[in-house]
């Protein structure tokens, strides 16, 4: 059953007289009628005196909070700038000095931590995967409160480098879970 809707009580709004005229120039765009609907339109969108001060009071805040970020950049690109300079500088001077290029290379190395632009590929080593047995045999001695790899050693005798791949297969297989990083991390039993 539905509810009688009651009655709306009047609420008296300002009265907006209206004003037509053909003659487009002569349409008053100020006075009473200009306060009168703009304050209905400030109280309709928002734009009430307090709002908008918070507003521009939280606008104007990260603006110069952006512009400190702005001066910190600019000056750490005015010291990158005054790096590479100072490295030119230096590297003409060593020119100058009649150096070979490898004591050039070596000094701007020491000086600058320059990395060898053509470096020996260091070797990925590849190890084989474990056989199911030393799976099994690591699995034996593995329970669910842990053991580091250093633990394991004592208690197998075996080799770390065994031990270690042998648990990052288990690992990946999820027979092992692993807690924690580098010689401290745990491998347990789930």
């Amino acid at each position: 059953m539905t509810q009688p809707v009651p009655a709306t009580e009047n609420r008296t709004k300002p009265m907006i007289p209206t004003t037509r005229s053909d003659d487009a120039d002569s349409i008053p765009v100020d006075g009473d009628r200009f306060e009168i609907l703009w304050l209905q339109i400030e109280d309709e969108a928002g734009f009430s005196a307090g709002q908008i001060s918070g507003e521009r009071d939280k606008l104007h805040e990260d603006i110069a909070i952006l512009e400190t970020r702005i001066a910190e950049k600019k000056e750490e690109l005015a010291a990158i700038e005054r790096r590479v300079q100072a490295a030119q500088n230096q590297l003409r001077a060593l020119l100058t000095a009649r150096l070979s290029d490898d004591a050039i290379l070596s000094a701007m190395r020491v000086e600058y931590r320059v990395k060898r632009s053509v470096g020996r590929p260091r070797k990925e080593f590849d190890a084989p995967s474990p056989a199911d047995e030393d799976k099994q045999f690591v699995l034996d001695h593995l329970d669910s409160d842990g053991l580091t790899v250093p633990e394991l050693k004592k208690l197998t005798k075996k080799d770390l480098r065994f031990l270690r791949t042998t648990l990052e297969s288990l690992v990946d297989e999820g027979k092992v879970i692993k807690i924690g990083e580098n010689a401290g991390a745990k491998f347990h039993l789930p």
